[in-house]
């Protein structure tokens, strides 16, 4: 500080000077309202916020000779707040999905908080679809694992307030089985998307089939008249897609108001400057689901693209997400935002690993079918077994690369006896 020129530290005051009001607007809610010193200085709080990220610490810089003088308390609510606001046009704006879960952690002790009667439903829903013991439809043919079921109601409780989920288990604990219990437990209110590679769309229906009869599935990849298989789309129907032909028939796609939205193997969309995640963004549904084993797989911008989908606005704009987790998270190592970023997305993703319920999985069960070779094969193989003992024999004590090279064409041979003889024309075993 320069030598012979004084500060002021201002002090905050207590918690019944904090006055603020959450006031809807469009899909958004602006927080309006001031923040109150001891002095009676009144400061608003996106001109507080906007000072907040600019500096570290416990004292803020008011002006050129002022500062603020935080606890360390009240500065992790601000710095949580702060993470979770965007700021447009001025105005400080929270997502539905925000505001609907803002909870003690920010709201405790320092604030007194308005809300309008819109943001007072919501959070009443919110806190409705916590109690609510939602259960498995009586149609499904399958008993869901506890984790399963967990999967399943945590899918339909954030629906019922209006909030879309990322499943990202691991491969192998039944993300598609979970989906279908979902599907089916929405079926009776409109129709539904399931958008896949096109390796698996047979496997999706052979499931819904098989776990779900009362749906009707409609592969638009076999369909005569894609289009009006689109449009004729109602409830207790799924229509399965893959991404190629999501880009292709993306017209009717588009126009069509879907009640679920699910993307299966939702890192295809990790690009958002691809077509095909212009047209998933463009398609208008009441409920959205996404599954993935690897949400990121490269860079934290996969992250954004992902949840723009289920959750518009939740991580703010792409410039927003870049400057506030992106650049300070991975170029800047900054764990605190990292803390920030797990906070706001850890509603919406549900991810278990086999480790953590390897106790409700079934035992490991090997099946062992022996399979006799041909009389050919046989002959094949026991030409290349005695070459690679002669080569051993006559090497002693050295091994070289053709005597490797010789038992490879073994292996092969006993796997496919066409991997190790190319001229061979005859049937593997």
């Amino acid at each position: 500080w320069p030598e012979g020129e004084s500060f002021k530290v201002k002090c905050m005051g207590d918690a019944r000077q904090w006055d603020i009001h959450l006031v809807s607007h469009n899909n958004w809610f602006d927080i309006e309202g001031d923040v109150q010193f001891s002095d009676q200085t009144l400061l608003p709080m996106a001109e507080l916020l906007e000072l907040l990220s600019k500096s570290k610490g416990r004292y803020v810089k008011l002006n050129e000779n002022e500062f603020i003088s935080l606890s360390d308390s009240l500065r992790r609510q601000l710095d949580r707040l702060e993470a979770i606001v965007v700021k447009q046009k001025g105005k400080l704006q929270l997502t539905a999905f925000q505001a609907g879960l803002l909870g003690d952690d920010i709201l405790d002790g320092d604030f007194q908080i308005h809300y309008d009667d819109r943001l007072q439903q919501l959070r009443e829903k919110v806190a409705e679809s916590a109690k609510h013991q939602i259960k498995v439809p009586a149609q499904l043919k399958a008993t869901l694992r506890d984790y399963q079921l967990e999967g399943f109601q945590w899918m339909a409780r954030l629906n019922s307030w209006g909030a879309g989920a990322c499943l990202a288990d691991d491969m192998g604990l039944g993300k598609t089985l979970q989906s279908i219990a979902y599907l089916l437990y929405m079926a009776k209110k409109g129709p539904s998307l399931v958008v896949a590679p096109a390796s698996v769309v047979p496997n999706w229906r052979k499931e819904i089939e098989r776990f779900a009869p009362a749906l009707q599935v409609r592969v638009l990849n076999v369909c005569n008249d894609r289009v009006q298989t689109i449009k004729k789309a109602k409830k207790m129907e799924v229509v399965l897609t893959s991404y190629g032909l999501l880009n292709s028939e993306n017209e009717a796609m588009i126009e069509k108001k879907w009640n679920v939205i699910c993307l299966d193997e939702a890192h295809t969309i990790k690009n958002r400057e691809t077509k095909t995640s212009a047209v998933v963004m463009q398609l208008q549904s009441e409920n959205r689901l996404v599954l993935t084993g690897t949400p990121i797989q490269n860079h934290l911008g996969e992250l954004w693209n992902l949840f723009q989908f289920i959750n518009p606005g939740l991580l703010g704009s792409y410039e927003h997400f870049q400057s506030k987790f992106i650049l300070p998270i991975e170029q800047d190592y900054n764990k605190q935002r990292q803390l920030q970023l797990n906070r706001i997305v850890h509603p919406f993703m549900l991810r278990r690993t086999k480790q953590e319920v390897v106790d409700e999985l079934p035992d490991k069960e090997e099946i062992v079918l022996p399979v006799e070779f041909s009389e050919d094969e046989m002959n094949l193989y026991e030409v290349i077994r005695r070459r690679a003992k002669e080569m051993i024999e006559e090497g002693g004590a050295k091994v070289n690369v053709a005597t490797l090279a010789e038992i490879t064409r073994l292996r092969q041979a006993a796997c496919c006896a066409s991997l190790a003889e190319k001229k061979w024309k005859g049937e593997c075993g």
